[in-house]
């Protein structure tokens, strides 16, 4: 059995999600976790593998297993903000389901994931699981049903790239609860911010100009989104030194604007440039001593049925400065 999954990554919204502001998400359909059978290693494996592949079966209503057989290879940066958890946890309940002979639909499946990616966060929004289940631009409020936006932008690439800090996810949303409590009406000013600039940007990206100086005027457009919902998180104080330099590297290198994604703390962010400008935007964030980078091209035309992905995406190069996979007994959340 071989179970493929892929990764996302956050536009804008991560963290005021939390306090109910929507949340912008795209797949990262060339990004994959893959899970394998194999025999049960002799090795142990690290307990949160064995308990998340336990809590699948409990979700299914299989018995408890004794190992975990299954082997891991990913090239989704683990532990990064890009759903490597969320990638993980999806592709064992499918196993599980197997199993089971039990199908799951797209509404158990990210309801079971949730739960199941609690495990590594301590708290899932769900957004996580839902772009990787749906595989496609989704528009999530906790709460709210997930809901499909329209990427429609050309000439516009993203550069996706991972800072040396670990980053640390609990602390992070501890540190913006705290933020919240200590200064609530400066964050209800946040929190207000984000919202407009959530609708801004849906509205954005959902138009489709063929002119090309019109295209670039909407790609610096959404670069300035960017900047912006940077510095509303920045302002909690849950980006990091290496984390902000890249960001700052980025705008120095011809990006139009560049924040962190996910939770900050250290692990991702994201740049928005011209088509023209992502392989020298990518060199410059490797050699800023970024240890992962890779330039990802949305399709201009993302179909909001999920049916229709498979040709979707194009991705128009992937550079890296990390090591191999690593082996199952390597991953971490």
């Amino acid at each position: 059995m071989i179970i493929q999954t892929s990764g996302k990554f956050i536009l804008a919204g991560e963290h005021f999600i939390l306090y109910g502001c929507p949340a912008l998400a795209l797949p990262w359909h060339s990004a994959h976790l893959t899970l394998t059978s194999a025999p049960a290693h002799p090795a142990p494996e690290p307990p949160a593998l064995i308990e998340a592949w336990q809590i699948a079966r409990s979700l299914l209503s299989l018995p408890k297993d004794t190992g975990f057989p299954f082997t891991i290879h990913s090239d989704i940066p683990f532990g990064c903000g890009f759903g490597s958890s969320a990638a993980l946890c999806v592709a064992l309940l499918r196993a599980a389901a197997y199993e089971a002979n039990t199908p799951l639909d797209d509404a158990t499946l990210i309801e079971h994931a949730t739960t199941l990616e609690a495990l590594f966060h301590g708290r899932s929004s769900g957004l996580d699981p839902a772009v990787v289940v749906r595989q496609t631009p989704l528009r999530f409020q906790i709460g709210q049903p997930p809901q499909p936006w329209s990427w429609k932008l050309q000439g516009v690439g993203i550069v996706l790239a991972v800072s040396q800090e670990q980053r640390k996810t609990a602390v992070a949303v501890e540190r913006v609860r705290h933020y919240s409590q200590r200064y609530p009406a400066r964050f209800e000013a946040l929190l207000s911010q984000a919202r407009d600039l959530i609708e801004a940007l849906q509205t954005l990206c959902a138009s489709a100009p063929t002119d090309a100086d019109q295209q670039r005027t909407q790609g610096r457009l959404l670069g300035t989104h960017l900047d912006h919902n940077h510095a509303l998180l920045a302002e909690m104080d849950i980006s990091a030194p290496h984390l902000e330099s890249l960001v700052q590297c980025a705008r120095n290198n011809g990006a139009w604007g560049a924040k962190l994604t996910g939770a900050g703390m250290g692990g991702g962010m994201i740049a928005v440039a011209g088509l023209d400008a992502l392989p020298s935007l990518a060199e410059a964030l490797h050699l800023a001593g970024a240890t992962t980078t890779h330039v990802h091209v949305p399709s201009a035309q993302y179909a909001l049925s999920s049916a229709s992905f498979a040709a979707s995406e194009t991705t128009s190069k992937s550079t890296s400065t990390s090591e191999p996979p690593k082996p199952t007994r390597e991953f971490s959340s």
